[in-house]
C-alpha cells in the first residue's frame, strides 16, 4: 500500500482502500491502527501528532484518525472551480462514451450536487456528446435519468460499432 499524499491523494479513497487492503490481507482490529500508521507514511504521521496533541495518534482509533480535519489531508479545491470544471466538460474528439461518463463521475466527486447528482450527471452527459443523432434521441426518452442515458449512448456505440 503506497504512502498516503496530501498533494494529490483523496483523504476518503484512501481510506477505503486501506480498509480493502485490510480485509484482503485479514488483518486484526487489534493490529490495524499501527499498520495504518506505518503506511500513511513520515509527512502524515508527524501531521497526526500536531493536530491531536497532546494525545499521540497510537492512542486513537483508526475512526478516530479518519475524523482528522479534511483540509490537512486533502488537496484543497474551491466547489465553484470544480462545478466550472463540470460544466465545461464536453467528450473530446476521440473519447470513447464510456470514458466520457467515466470522467464525469469523476469530475462531480467535488462539486458537492447532493440530491442533484443524478440530475446534473444526466444533463452534462446529453449537452457534452459530440454525436448529434444520439443527444436527439437522449432529448425525445421520457424518464431519462444518468443511467438510462448511459445505457441508450453505449448501445447506440455499440450498433455503430458492428
Amino acid at each position: 500500500m503506497p504512502e498516503f499524499n496530501p498533494r494529490s491523494d483523496n483523504k476518503k479513497s484512501y481510506f477505503e482502500r486501506f480498509e480493502n487492503f485490510v480485509a484482503l490481507n485479514e488483518v486484526p482490529e487489534a493490529k490495524k491502527l499501527r499498520l495504518f500508521l506505518n503506511v500513511v507514511g513520515g509527512t502524515v504521521y508527524e501531521e497526526l501528532q500536531k493536530i491531536l496533541v497532546p494525545d499521540s495518534p497510537t492512542r486513537k482509533t483508526c475512526a478516530e484518525i479518519q475524523k482528522a480535519p479534511e483540509h490537512r489531508f486533502s488537496p484543497e479545491y474551491s466547489v465553484i472551480a470544480e462545478g466550472c470544471k463540470f460544466n465545461k466538460r464536453k467528450q473530446q474528439e476521440g473519447e470513447c462514451v464510456k470514458d466520457f461518463m467515466t470522467e464525469l463521475k469523476h469530475l462531480a466527486r467535488n462539486c458537492e450536487f447532493k440530491a442533484f447528482l443524478n440530475d446534473v450527471l444526466r444533463d452534462r452527459l446529453v449537452a457534452g456528446l459530440r454525436d448529434q443523432e444520439t443527444q436527439r434521441i437522449l432529448f425525445a426518452t421520457d424518464d431519462l435519468n444518468f443511467g438510462k442515458a448511459c445505457k441508450i449512448a453505449l448501445e447506440k456505440t455499440c450498433r455503430e460499432a458492428n
